[in-house]
């Protein structure tokens, strides 16, 4: 499940929810989980910026769990946290780039024990 919120002119909340299944032999094989997060993000518009081919930078910030139903991780939370900007960028023809970096940090101890920091990229040609 999924669910986008706009509040006024620049705040955006967006909402996820699922389950996951993995399927396929081995011991991780059958694990169920159910995942959710939500990202909070502020629009400045090109009026705003004044920056030449930039129609719009969002900053973010994500908060992304997963609790484990069933396998080895049951009962087990993971949160992590997510910082970061996206800027989109004035169309090419008919494609518009988007550029977006975040730091990733871990919230919970399950978090920490996966990893200690990182860095997120995407690069999105949108037609």
């Amino acid at each position: 499940m999924f669910d986008s919120l706009r509040l006024g002119e620049h705040f955006s909340l967006q909402t996820l929810a699922g389950f996951s299944l993995l399927m396929g032999p081995g011991e991780a094989g059958g694990t169920q989980t159910f995942e959710y997060g939500v990202v909070a993000g502020y629009n400045i518009d090109r009026k705003d910026l004044g920056l030449l081919y930039v129609a719009k930078l969002v900053p973010i910030l994500e908060l992304k769990g997963e609790t484990g139903l069933k396998g080895e991780d049951a009962g087990q939370n993971n949160l992590t946290g997510t910082v970061g900007l996206r800027a989109n960028f004035d169309a090419i023809g008919a494609l518009q780039p988007r550029i977006g970096i975040g730091y990733v940090f871990p919230i919970d101890r399950a978090a920490r024990n996966d990893f200690k920091w990182g860095i997120v990229s995407s690069i999105v040609f949108e037609y």
